[in-house]
Protein backbone atom coordinates (compact mmCIF):
# COMPACT_ATOMS: atom_id res chain seq x y z
CA UNK A 1 0.00 0.00 0.00
CA UNK A 2 1.51 3.32 -0.58
CA UNK A 3 2.19 5.83 2.15
CA UNK A 4 -0.60 8.27 1.14
CA UNK A 5 -2.59 6.59 3.96
CA UNK A 6 -0.89 5.54 6.51
CA UNK A 7 -3.77 5.09 9.15
CA UNK A 8 -4.36 2.19 6.82
CA UNK A 9 -1.41 -0.02 8.44
CA UNK A 10 -2.29 0.93 11.57
CA UNK A 11 -5.48 -1.03 11.89
CA UNK A 12 -6.11 -4.05 13.51
CA UNK A 13 -8.99 -6.61 14.10
CA UNK A 14 -9.59 -9.10 16.73
CA UNK A 15 -11.65 -11.36 14.57
CA UNK A 16 -9.52 -13.45 12.57
CA UNK A 17 -12.03 -13.40 9.18
CA UNK A 18 -11.82 -10.02 9.34
CA UNK A 19 -8.12 -9.31 9.70
CA UNK A 20 -8.37 -12.32 6.63
CA UNK A 21 -10.22 -9.93 4.19
CA UNK A 22 -8.81 -6.70 5.17
CA UNK A 23 -5.31 -8.44 4.26
CA UNK A 24 -6.98 -9.31 1.10
CA UNK A 25 -7.92 -6.21 0.23
CA UNK A 26 -4.58 -4.55 0.67
CA UNK A 27 -2.80 -6.79 -0.86
CA UNK A 28 -5.32 -6.51 -4.00
CA UNK A 29 -4.69 -2.80 -3.71
CA UNK A 30 -1.40 -2.77 -3.54
CA UNK A 31 -1.11 -5.32 -6.94
CA UNK A 32 -3.95 -2.59 -8.61
CA UNK A 33 -1.57 -0.10 -7.55
CA UNK A 34 1.69 -1.45 -8.85
CA UNK A 35 -0.02 -2.47 -12.30
CA UNK A 36 -1.30 0.73 -13.25
CA UNK A 37 2.27 1.95 -12.31
CA UNK A 38 3.69 -0.08 -14.77
CA UNK A 39 1.21 0.43 -17.47
CA UNK A 40 1.76 4.22 -16.86
CA UNK A 41 5.55 3.42 -17.42
CA UNK A 42 4.87 1.89 -20.50
CA UNK A 43 2.76 4.57 -21.81
CA UNK A 44 5.43 6.74 -20.61
CA UNK A 45 7.60 5.36 -22.82
CA UNK A 46 5.68 5.03 -26.21
CA UNK A 47 4.44 8.47 -25.89
CA UNK A 48 8.46 9.21 -26.09
CA UNK A 49 8.40 7.35 -29.88
CA UNK A 50 6.51 8.70 -32.81
CA UNK A 51 4.14 8.55 -34.59
CA UNK A 52 2.93 9.66 -30.25
CA UNK A 53 6.13 11.97 -29.85
CA UNK A 54 5.18 15.54 -31.41
CA UNK A 55 1.33 15.20 -30.84
CA UNK A 56 1.41 14.27 -26.93
CA UNK A 57 4.47 16.79 -26.42
CA UNK A 58 1.88 19.36 -28.15
CA UNK A 59 -1.12 17.94 -25.77
CA UNK A 60 0.75 18.25 -22.43
CA UNK A 61 0.32 22.17 -23.32
CA UNK A 62 -2.88 21.98 -22.07
CA UNK A 63 -3.54 22.83 -18.19
CA UNK A 64 -3.78 19.57 -16.45
CA UNK A 65 -2.41 17.00 -18.85
CA UNK A 66 -0.44 14.61 -18.33
CA UNK A 67 1.62 12.29 -20.70
CA UNK A 68 -0.89 9.53 -20.14
CA UNK A 69 -3.89 11.82 -20.88
CA UNK A 70 -2.44 13.58 -23.65
CA UNK A 71 -1.17 9.89 -25.04
CA UNK A 72 -5.43 8.93 -24.75
CA UNK A 73 -6.47 11.89 -26.62
CA UNK A 74 -3.90 11.07 -29.38
CA UNK A 75 -5.15 7.37 -29.47
CA UNK A 76 -9.05 8.44 -29.48
CA UNK A 77 -8.48 10.64 -31.91
CA UNK A 78 -6.55 8.89 -34.81
CA UNK A 79 -5.57 11.91 -36.23
CA UNK A 80 -6.19 15.45 -35.73
CA UNK A 81 -7.52 15.81 -39.91
CA UNK A 82 -10.00 13.42 -39.52
CA UNK A 83 -11.88 16.35 -37.96
CA UNK A 84 -14.10 18.45 -39.87
CA UNK A 85 -13.73 21.64 -37.55
CA UNK A 86 -11.46 22.74 -34.66
CA UNK A 87 -15.20 22.70 -32.39
CA UNK A 88 -15.17 19.19 -33.04
CA UNK A 89 -11.56 18.72 -31.95
CA UNK A 90 -12.02 20.83 -29.04
CA UNK A 91 -15.44 18.73 -27.94
CA UNK A 92 -13.38 15.36 -27.53
CA UNK A 93 -10.49 17.18 -25.84
CA UNK A 94 -12.92 19.48 -23.56
CA UNK A 95 -14.56 16.14 -22.52
CA UNK A 96 -11.73 14.25 -21.86
CA UNK A 97 -10.14 17.48 -19.68
CA UNK A 98 -13.15 17.22 -17.94
CA UNK A 99 -13.18 13.58 -17.01
CA UNK A 100 -9.29 14.04 -15.94
CA UNK A 101 -10.27 17.08 -13.92
CA UNK A 102 -13.25 14.34 -12.19
CA UNK A 103 -10.54 11.81 -11.53
CA UNK A 104 -8.23 14.87 -9.88
CA UNK A 105 -10.97 15.62 -7.72
CA UNK A 106 -11.71 12.40 -6.73
CA UNK A 107 -8.49 11.14 -5.71
CA UNK A 108 -7.02 14.27 -4.68
CA UNK A 109 -4.26 13.86 -6.92
CA UNK A 110 -3.62 16.65 -9.76
CA UNK A 111 -1.95 15.65 -12.79
CA UNK A 112 1.55 16.13 -13.90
Amino acid sequence: MDSSHPWIEQQRFTDEYATMTFDTLIRAVTEAQQMLADLDAKLEAAAQREPYATPVRHLRCFRSFDTVTALSVVAELYGFLRFESATLVWDVLHRDAHEQLEREASTGKKAA
